[in-house]
């Protein structure tokens, strides 16, 4: 999941407040929800 969001973040399908949303879910660590956000920014 960790491979497929990150891949969606850097096209711009996916918002950050999304990605908060999957951790919330138990989709992904917050470590790698950080680790998304950072590769990007």
């Amino acid at each position: 999941m960790y491979e497929i969001l990150k891949q969606r973040y850097e096209k711009k399908f996916v918002t950050k407040d999304q990605l908060i949303r999957y951790v919330s879910l138990g989709k992904i660590t917050k470590e790698q929800y950080q680790k998304i956000v950072k590769e990007k920014a």
